[in-house]
C-alpha cells in the first residue's frame, strides 16, 4: 500500500461548498482553519467528528459529564439545552473561533446557541454523514434560535508553505503509521 499523493489529500473551498449545496445545509458559517493554525486548532478540539454547543455567553454545554459517549446523534436529539450544564468560561469557544477563516458568508445575527461541528472529508476517518445529520437535528429543533458553524478539518489547497507540505507530511506519517504504507 501506497501513501495518498498531495492531490488526494488537499481540498478545495469549492468542493466543500458544493458538497453542502449537494446536501442541502447551509450556506453560512462555513469555515476552515487559518493555514498556520491548522496544528493549534486540532490541538484545541483534541476531536474530528465533534459537535461543541454553547450558550449566548458562548459558554459550552456539557452533554456528558465523567462519560465519554461520541453517538451525538442520540444526545442532540434528547438533550434540553436550558437544562443542561455549561462551563463557565468562553476559553474554548474564542480559542476556536479566532483558529479559522470563513470560505462563506457569515451570519451576524446572534442566537440563543451556537453549535460548531467539526469535521472532515479526508483526513482520518471521513465523517461528513455525521455532519449531515447533526445540522438536520439541530435546525429540525431548535429552527432559528441556533447558528450553526460548520469547520471542515482538512487540509486545503490554499493553504501556504510550509504549511502545506508539512500538514501532507503529518497526515502521511499518520496514513503509514496506520496502514503500513510506504512512498511509491
Amino acid at each position: 500500500m501506497y501513501l495518498p499523493s498531495a492531490k488526494s489529500i488537499l481540498l478545495s473551498n469549492d468542493i466543500i461548498l458544493n458538497f453542502y449545496r449537494t446536501h442541502n445545509l447551509s450556506m453560512t458559517d462555513n469555515y476552515i482553519s487559518k493555514d498556520s493554525c491548522f496544528m493549534d486548532l486540532g490541538r484545541i478540539v483534541q476531536k474530528l467528528n465533534e459537535v461543541y454547543v454553547y450558550n449566548s455567553s458562548n459558554h459550552k454545554l456539557i452533554f456528558y459529564d465523567g462519560i465519554h459517549c461520541t453517538y451525538n446523534k442520540m444526545i442532540l436529539s434528547n438533550t434540553n439545552f436550558e437544562t443542561t450544564p455549561v462551563e463557565h468560561t468562553s476559553a474554548q469557544y474564542d480559542s476556536i473561533m479566532n483558529l479559522l477563516q470563513p470560505i462563506s458568508p457569515i451570519e451576524s445575527e446572534h442566537k440563543k446557541y451556537t453549535a460548531i461541528i467539526i469535521w472532515n472529508k479526508r483526513l482520518g476517518i471521513k465523517n461528513d454523514d455525521n455532519l449531515i445529520e447533526w445540522e438536520n437535528i439541530l435546525r429540525s429543533i431548535y429552527k432559528t434560535d441556533i447558528r450553526i458553524i460548520k469547520v471542515n478539518y482538512d487540509a486545503h489547497d490554499s493553504f501556504k508553505e510550509p504549511y502545506k507540505n508539512q500538514i501532507i507530511k503529518m497526515f502521511n506519517q499518520m496514513y503509514a503509521a496506520y496502514f503500513g504504507a510506504t512512498q511509491e
